[in-house]
């Protein structure tokens, strides 16, 4: 439907493209919506391009290329905490758990009830396998028992390879990937 209404104002603006775009990415159309992206790289929406790119990219198992775009994007827009929520939990995924800290950090001081951060910074501590130290972490962030519980089956499940690979996520962005965010 969202595609509908944006054939409807036929525009050519680069915010409408980049929601074009968004909105093709996630009804798994790579193809469409990775050009779109490729033509925004060096206009206005650079960093919203990059971002849509870097989740296009590690939902289709290029990891590293999708952290590549990633990267540019909290490059370009240091303060956003979608992009540096997104880029944390990517990071996460590659293993790289300093890192990945560090940006779930960073958005929990830009905007201190992320939930999206709070969620994926305590499922990076579970990983780790400090239990104690997530279950505090939960609690000082304000996370309730059922999301706790929650995370804790998907930092097991994610510590144990699955026998075949698994189906892409929407997005590799949020702790919440057993129930991808909107």
């Amino acid at each position: 439907a969202a595609l509908a209404q944006l054939d409807a104002m036929r525009s050519e603006a680069p915010s409408v493209q980049l929601v074009r775009a968004d909105a093709l990415r996630r009804i798994d159309r790579p193809k469409e919506a990775a050009a779109l992206y490729q033509q925004l790289l060096s206009g206005c929406q650079r960093a919203q391009a990059h971002h849509g790119l870097g989740l296009l990219l590690a939902n289709q198992g290029q990891l590293d290329e999708g952290l590549t775009h990633l990267q540019a994007a909290r490059t370009a827009a240091p303060t956003d905490v979608r992009v540096r929520n997104d880029l944390g939990y990517a990071l996460l995924l590659a293993n790289r758990t300093d890192e990945a800290r560090f940006e779930l950090l960073t958005v929990l001081d830009l905007s201190p009830r992320e939930p999206r951060a709070a969620r994926n910074l305590v499922l990076l501590t579970m990983r780790e396998g400090r239990p104690e130290k997530a279950r505090e972490l939960a609690s000082t962030l304000g996370l309730d028992a059922a999301t706790l519980e929650r995370l804790s089956l998907q930092a097991a499940q994610s510590q144990t390879p699955p026998p075949t690979p698994a189906a892409p996520q929407e997005s590799p962005a949020n702790a919440d990937n057993a129930s991808p965010r909107p």
